[in-house]
């Protein structure tokens, strides 16, 4: 029996990848467990990063093939869609922005110690 190897497939071109999609600047917060009605819960620190399903996308699709990948979005004209642009540039991506008057949409994303997670989010997707 033949197995087929690496050599046996022909080579792809070059790959040019574009996502188009969401982004809202989240707050992580890692706590013990995810909060119950009346409770007060405790996290020692926070993350900050541009997340949503087009952003977490790219920035793997750039991870995993090592080069920039464009990524197109809408980002509020404020502080928070700067922050946005300047990081989604630093984790390697190509960014198209369509500039809004509203502002840049944020969350809060609250992680257990099992991986659980539980995300609010603040303002309308852009």
């Amino acid at each position: 029996m033949r197995l087929w190897s690496k050599h046996d497939l022909p080579s792809l071109p070059e790959l040019k990848l574009v996502v188009v999609g969401h982004v809202e600047w989240v707050t992580f917060l890692s706590v013990d467990s995810l909060p119950q009605p009346g409770i007060i819960c405790h996290s020692p620190g926070c993350l900050e990063e541009p997340a949503g399903g087009g952003a977490v996308a790219a920035v793997v699709l750039a991870r995993l093939l090592q080069q920039p990948v464009h990524f197109i979005t809408a980002l509020g004209r404020d502080a928070i869609g700067e922050q946005c642009f300047h990081r989604l540039q630093q984790l390697g991506l190509q960014v198209s922005v369509a500039w809004r008057d509203q502002p840049t949409r944020r969350g809060i994303s609250l992680v257990d110690s099992q991986g659980e997670r539980a995300i609010t989010v603040i303002g309308e997707r852009l």
